[in-house]
């Protein structure tokens, strides 16, 4: 898995850089050529989310400090992959989140876009040598923009993270357990 979101994050690297030589503008369905037509333009985009999430069924929480780069391709749809640092209060773990990043955006105002999305991938966890999982959490919120390269968003997020790992039990043989946590909480990202 981790040779995989690694393929991932490289490939996605060398097409965000060649996106960044493209022109940028605010909103791209607004650009066009002088017959008239729509030129479509993509714009590189850069995030840095701080949320916390609190346990739906157990006490537990995590104060998560995250980066997302990626493609607006329009003023409706971006592709990134993102990672940071998951805190967990509990047990003072660190987990790191790796995931593809997909939203959806919806025009409401001028500057000011309802926003959905998804990010999918998996946590590593090197306090306790555990790594991998499945990792998704659909987002809703509110983005808007300040400037041309400036701006902020308001989410509600709900997050569902699964892993299996191996234990030994008393009679030496191996158990696998199942760990789930269902999560929800409020993010604050802050777009370049």
């Amino acid at each position: 898995m981790k040779k995989f979101c690694l393929l991932v994050l490289t490939l996605f690297a060398v097409f965000a850089m060649q996106a960044q030589e493209a022109p940028v503008s605010p909103d791209a369905s607004q650009a066009k050529e002088k017959s008239g037509k729509p030129v479509k333009k993509i714009r590189y985009q850069t995030e840095i989310d701080l949320s916390y999430a609190y346990g739906i069924e157990d006490e537990i929480s995590y104060l998560n400090l995250e980066w997302v780069n990626g493609v607006r391709f329009n003023r409706y749809f971006f592709a990134g992959v993102g990672g940071g640092a998951s805190a967990n209060f509990e047990d003072e773990g660190v987990l790191v989140p790796l995931y593809v990043d997909l939203r959806g955006y919806a025009p409401v105002a001028k500057k000011v876009d309802l926003m959905f999305g998804v990010n999918l991938g998996t946590k590593l966890d090197y306090n306790y040598g555990m790594s991998g999982g499945f990792l998704l959490r659909p987002e809703f919120g509110i983005a808007t923009r300040f400037t041309e390269k400036f701006g902020m968003n308001f989410a509600v997020r709900y997050e569902l993270y699964s892993l299996g790992y191996d234990v030994a039990n008393m009679t030496g043989s191996i158990d696998r357990l199942r760990l789930k946590t269902n999560l929800i909480g409020l993010k604050i990202g802050f777009e370049f």
